[in-house]
């Protein structure tokens, strides 16, 4: 799973923002964060945060679902102009 880097501030109207941290897997505020590399984030939330992993996933088999369903496309397409 790649990481994701945000460093700005999130545009939530929160006045903290969540981090979470990939190594440690702990959650982090604006007050103690981490280097960049190791979180991801911002969010509104910290349970948002402690659920980062769990949603970061779920989007990315989205992704994958969305592009398998882009290539089966394709592939039909392909196989109608031959």
């Amino acid at each position: 799973m790649g990481r994701i880097q945000v460093t700005a501030r999130p545009r939530y109207g929160a006045e903290m923002a969540y981090w979470y941290n990939v190594l440690t897997r702990s959650v982090e505020t604006d007050e103690n964060r981490s280097g960049a590399n190791d979180l991801l984030g911002p969010f509104a939330t910290r349970h948002d945060a402690e659920n980062a992993l769990a949603t970061s996933e779920a989007h990315g088999l989205a992704a994958e679902a969305s592009d398998a369903a882009w290539n089966q496309d394709d592939a039909s397409e392909d196989s109608e102009e031959s």
